[in-house]
């Protein structure tokens, strides 16, 4: 249990170690430059990294989260990116810097070592189209129903008898009827509004 208490304690230096400003700016460096130490197996992330795009330490730092359990002795780093590519690459640049980085800066603390590498996949991982396109035709409905209610609010005409009584508030006694002769001679009564 001892060995599990200290375990935990070490793997909550080195989460705080990885989610510093300092780490972040490290990543954005290696990812900026496409640093390659001569291994291309280590640093097969550098093709997939946006050509001209540039990182700085805040936007890496907002794209990273390191996560761990209770009762564990391992921690999860999460990246979410708009591209599935970019994130492989953060993802993979942290697995080859991580353990250098806190042997070079805090020399004594521990080794960290990749249990389970990141992956590429083509999918996404947090896929929201259909949450986003259920709330986008809900707010499409009412904003609709807003611009009818608006329309109608606003239009003051008077359009029947019913209306004209209660807006003059007097009783309506008749209907002049509106009278239109056609090309035979023949009258036709229309009801005129």
């Amino acid at each position: 249990q001892r060995t599990v208490a200290y375990a935990q304690l070490v793997l909550g230096t080195y989460i705080d170690i990885l989610n510093t400003r300092d780490f972040s700016e490290e990543i954005a460096e290696r990812l900026n430059n496409g640093v390659s130490d001569g291994q291309s197996a280590q640093n097969d992330y550098v093709m997939y990294i946006p050509e001209g795009k540039t990182y700085s330490a805040d936007g890496i730092k907002k794209m990273i989260t390191y996560k761990s359990e209770e009762e564990k002795i391992s921690f999860d780093v999460s990246v979410k990116s708009g591209s599935y590519e970019e994130a492989y690459a953060i993802a993979r640049c942290i697995e080859n810097t991580a353990s250098d980085y806190i042997e070079e800066k805090y020399p004594g603390v521990g080794v960290v070592t990749v249990i389970d590498k990141a992956i590429l996949s083509d999918k996404p991982v947090n896929n929201r189209t259909l949450l986003l396109t259920l709330a986008g035709a809900l707010m499409g409905a009412i904003i609709a129903f807003l611009i009818a209610y608006i329309v109608e609010s606003a239009d003051t005409r008077i359009k029947d008898e019913i209306t004209l009584g209660e807006k003059t508030g007097l009783a309506v006694i008749g209907i002049i009827p509106d009278m239109n002769i056609d090309n035979s001679g023949r009258k036709q009564t229309e009801e005129r509004k």
